[in-house]
């Protein structure tokens, strides 16, 4: 089943290229089976053609983007934080790069920017304990878990080692929280802060709640600053066609949580 999972994840989510080159050769496969099918090939070929252009926009991403997002906000001060004990930092991915036997790991943007947000809050709050979860992924080959890389960031910007907690086992947001309440449990950590993308935020939310813990949300950036997503809302831009294809993929994941009643 996780195989599976794993799979859809990574090839047929909606905005990724395999699920576009899967469209176009149903689309043409149609075109050439009678007149009937001819005709719902060219409606297909419409529908994919339009659809793409759509969420390849800023405009379609940011209103995917906004469904997951809405309501909720970086932390802007610590006034009404003074109970806050914690951090909570939530892997994103990393990537293996493999050469000759050997294997690098490099964490990408999304984690990236998951720990930029965790220093900036660990800098607003008074010495909280900075907790990083995210393990490896065994279907990229296994690497280094992707806390200790992100702990690395965090270390980089001034946060003591000492301060920081890594949890490196975990393979999904499910998961994270399932490790992490004994973690606070076991620090006698009741007010923390959680940190991940914002169109992952809602799910993370959900998903802790139903823990019992009660999470203090702070979204991290979307997308780095140096990048663009376009200066027009209605022309496609890569940018946003990753930011389509990252909101399918949690629209989907949210579904799937509903029905295992994780939420």
């Amino acid at each position: 089943m996780e195989f599976i999972l794993q799979i859809i994840k990574e090839y047929f989510i909606p905005g990724s290229a395999t699920f576009l080159v899967f469209g176009l050769a149903i689309g043409v496969i149609l075109l050439y089976i009678k007149e009937r099918g001819r005709h719902w090939g060219r409606i297909w070929l419409t529908v994919l053609a339009v659809g793409y252009w759509i969420i390849s926009t800023p405009l379609g991403a940011k209103a995917l983007e906004a469904g997951l997002s809405v309501g909720y906000k970086p932390l802007e001060t610590s006034q009404g934080l003074e109970d806050v004990d914690a951090v909570i930092v939530l892997g994103g991915g990393a990537v293996n790069l493999k050469s000759r036997g050997e294997i690098v790991t490099l964490l990408i943007t999304e984690s990236a920017l998951r720990s930029m947000e965790g220093i900036r809050v660990y800098e607003l709050l008074d010495d909280p304990l900075m907790i990083v979860s995210g393990g490896s992924n065994p279907f990229l080959g296994g690497g280094r878990p992707e806390s200790e890389l992100m702990a690395g960031l965090l270390m980089d910007a001034g946060v003591p080692e000492e301060r920081i907690v890594l949890e490196t086992h975990s393979q999904s947001t499910k998961e994270q929280a399932s490790r992490l309440k004994p973690v606070l449990d076991s620090n006698e950590i009741d007010s923390f802060v959680l940190i991940t993308s914002p169109i992952h935020m809602r799910r993370s939310v959900a998903v802790f709640e139903g823990e019992g813990l009660e999470p203090i949300p702070s979204p991290s950036s979307l997308i780095s600053e140096v990048f663009s997503d376009g200066s027009l809302g209605i022309f496609p831009s890569w940018v946003a066609l990753d930011i389509s294809q990252a909101a399918f993929r949690e629209y989907m994941a949210l579904a799937y949580y509903w029905v295992r009643g994780w939420l």
